[in-house]
């Protein structure tokens, strides 16, 4: 039996918010390399004298990705915290769980292999780092750390529009495949089924 789409989005919603808050609690803790207020207020400050027209939109752009680069360049421990709690959550977590997250138990689903055995470490990899972005941040985490500014600038706009596209091609497939099976979930030989009483797994 074929889950419902909105079963998958409403676990998929859960879990996303739910790793976001855990994040941004745990962020103020971890150490900065730069004066991330400081950033953040010229931000606020370029934003309103392109509003007033007192700079140019060349000027505006090139200070925006200029702050942006400093920002990632300062909290690059955040975004090697943020890439091993998705890994603990997604690839980790649901070893134990049977192939659920928290997401995935409210909403009574739950990855299984496609030949109906227990899911293993490289389906949930896969399904990790394509559906939840995790490829996406390591790649950007790299590029910030060995490429140039202007490297990375050119880059990282690329790779966030790419990774979107294959997660819009992943939930299209969900929707239009009778057997429900995501991009994600091809890749990785893997399947969602419903875990709730007379339900059948395909």
């Amino acid at each position: 039996m074929k889950v419902k789409f909105s079963k998958r989005l409403g676990a998929y919603i859960i879990d996303v918010m739910l790793l976001m808050i855990f994040l941004s609690i745990i962020s103020p803790i971890i150490p900065k390399s730069g004066d991330t207020n400081a950033l953040s207020k010229e931000t606020t400050t370029i934003v309103e004298d392109f509003a007033n027209k007192k700079i140019s939109q060349e000027d505006f752009i090139k200070k925006t990705n200029d702050i942006s680069y400093s920002l990632a360049k300062a909290t690059y421990l955040d975004s090697i915290v943020s890439i091993t709690g998705y890994l603990l959550y997604f690839v980790v977590m649901p070893l134990f769980t049977k192939g659920q997250t928290l997401g995935k138990k409210l909403m009574k689903i739950r990855v299984i292999n496609n030949d109906g055995s227990e899911v293993g470490t490289n389906g949930l990899l896969i399904r990790g780092l394509i559906l939840y972005g995790i490829l996406s941040s390591i790649i950007n985490l790299v590029l910030l750390l060995v490429a140039s500014k202007g490297t990375y600038l050119g880059v990282a706009g690329n790779i966030a529009t790419i990774f979107g596209l294959i997660n819009l091609i992943s939930f299209i497939t969900i929707i239009v495949r009778k057997d429900g099976r995501g991009l994600h979930d091809l890749l990785g030989n893997t399947r969602v089924i419903s875990t709730e009483e007379g339900d059948v797994a395909q």
